[in-house]
């Protein structure tokens, strides 16, 4: 196929539709097949399938765009969701995946540091047969997508396609618009997860400056966040452990997830809703402040110490002292209770020490737990075993630590 600028690009796009990016034979005229009308009453008389999900209430079939700011750890999450596909283990640590074979387009990494992530997350367990790797991979409009669409063909059993990073893939733009050249790009994409039922997820980068709306943070326009059919965002404050996760789509409900980086096995984990974990961290934070200080402190202090609203200290104040984690003294002032016993609670409750437990999601019939110590890693102990993304129980070694 010859290579063509965004203008072509997105005209074959537009004409042709679907991923068929190849030029029409000769020059005569395209035959073009009318468009099929059905009634409603034909529709709501149709049985169609519950949309397939790779990561179960995260990520389903068809095209997911996964925007972030560099350096945060994407690049990890996207090697993590294609070793759990190709093992059949777990994702964020935490949800049962079904095997199926994952291609993942890491772009912006080496071979080295591919097999390095690998024997991380791995943890000692064999690499699974189903997972390809590439580094290096044409761009759409130079074959790329035809690539891709062959590789597809040869892989039925195939469930996830990762792409890292649309820039890598994506034609140079042109001059019929960058709306038009961001849809058509995405659009071709997700017409080649829906015509062979997988979730492709595409890297993406955050632009610069905050917005309330997460959508419009991504960069470039629209047309990226309007073609996916499911857009993921992932943030954190430099420095932090913890991160959020939002997601939004055409098949999933609107939701913000708290997730955090297991350093030792390099692997995102799932710690549950975000509004419930801030409450709880918020919690957690007042706790160990009054531990440190000592002496008694009124809320307006403690608000200027922490850096947070007056509103929601008096609040958590007034929580925390009905359940006993903490109590009043005097006027207005507010002291830790020395405790000698351990006590591990859940969103509910909260305990008066350097632990502190998050009821996160589960696929089950019991919740799962995650510990978290005073420097936000996960803790494990002699008894407690953390699965690793293919789904093995199995205690990490001691590693040095390391920079995402």
């Amino acid at each position: 196929m010859s290579k063509l600028d965004m203008a072509e690009f997105v005209e074959l796009v537009e004409k042709y539709g679907g991923n068929t990016m190849a030029e029409p034979e000769g020059k005569g005229e395209v035959e073009h097949t009318a468009p099929k009308i059905f009634t409603a009453v034909d529709l709501m008389n149709h049985t169609f399938p519950e949309p397939r999900w790779v990561v179960p209430g995260f990520l389903p079939e068809g095209l997911t765009l996964f925007a972030g700011p560099p350096k945060i750890g994407k690049s990890w999450l996207a090697l993590s969701l294609c070793v759990s596909t190709a093992s059949g283990g777990v994702a964020f640590a935490k949800i049962p995946v079904e095997r199926g074979e994952a291609l993942y387009l890491a772009l912006e990494d080496t071979p080295r540091r591919l097999q390095s992530r690998l024997k991380m997350m791995l943890n000692g367990e064999p690499a699974p047969e189903g997972l390809h790797l590439v580094t290096q991979w044409p761009r759409l409009n130079e074959g790329g997508l035809d690539h891709l669409e062959a590789w597809l063909e040869t892989h039925p059993d195939s469930r996830l396609l990762i792409v890292d990073t649309l820039q890598k893939v994506r034609p140079p733009q042109g001059t019929r618009g960058l709306y038009a050249g961001d849809y058509a790009t995405v659009s071709c994409l997700k017409t080649l997860a829906d015509q062979y039922g997988i979730a492709m997820l595409v890297v993406h980068h955050l632009r610069k400056g905050a917005s309330d709306n997460p959508l419009e943070e991504v960069s470039g326009t629209t047309g990226l966040t309007g073609a996916a059919d499911t857009c993921w965002t992932l943030k954190r404050d430099r420095g932090r452990a913890d991160a959020v996760l939002f997601s939004t789509g055409r098949d999933i409900d609107e939701s913000e997830t708290a997730l955090r980086f297991d350093k030792a096995l390099g692997l995102w984990v799932l710690l549950g809703d975000a509004s419930e974990y801030r409450t709880t961290h918020e919690r957690h934070e007042i706790i160990e402040l009054l531990r440190q200080v000592g002496d008694p402190m009124r809320p307006k202090e403690i608000s200027e110490a922490l850096g947070k609203p007056s509103g929601a200290i008096r609040f958590l104040l007034s929580k925390l002292t009905e359940e006993g984690a903490i109590k009043k003294t005097g006027y207005g002032q507010y002291t830790y209770i020395p405790t000698t016993n351990t006590t591990i609670t859940t969103n509910n409750t909260n305990s008066a020490n350097s632990l502190e437990v998050v009821a996160s999601v589960s696929v089950g019939n019991s919740p799962s737990l995650t510990l978290l110590g005073a420097e936000g890693q996960v803790k494990r102990d002699s008894s407690a075993s953390v699965s690793s993304v293919s789904g093995v129980s199995k205690r990490p070694p001691e590693r040095e630590r390391l920079e995402i």
